[in-house]
């Protein structure tokens, strides 16, 4: 995902995210990977509004790089806005691929 990826998503509906990891436009084998994601209004809040770890994620499709974050109509209660979102991945303690932030718009359901 680039820095202009907005994903839209609406208050208070679950939705899951799914996300292809490439290097050099190819599919990475990410299944010996552990990830995290987090949901922010600001770069320099400190609490994100939104955080998963690894066990949150389904990582049944992981050695073809496909991973999907999960996010409950509880996790998604929160007020419409244009937030930043990003996913971390980590191989090793010393190799860390991280993807860059993108935008989670979170509309506001008409019902």
């Amino acid at each position: 995902m680039s820095s202009t990826t907005r994903v839209e998503v609406k208050e208070g509906e679950a939705k899951t995210l799914k996300v292809t990891v490439t290097q050099d436009d190819t599919a990475l084998d990410v299944s010996t990977a552990t990830f995290s994601f987090a949901v922010k209004k600001r770069y320099t809040d400190a609490t994100p509004v939104i955080s998963k770890t690894n066990s949150d994620f389904i990582t049944t499709d992981a050695a073809s790089g496909i991973i999907k974050i999960p996010l409950s109509s509880t996790d998604l209660a929160i007020q419409p806005f244009s937030y930043l979102a990003d996913i971390k991945i980590t191989f090793t303690a010393s190799s860390i691929v991280k993807s860059q932030t993108f935008i989670l718009e979170v509309k506001r359901a008409v019902t």
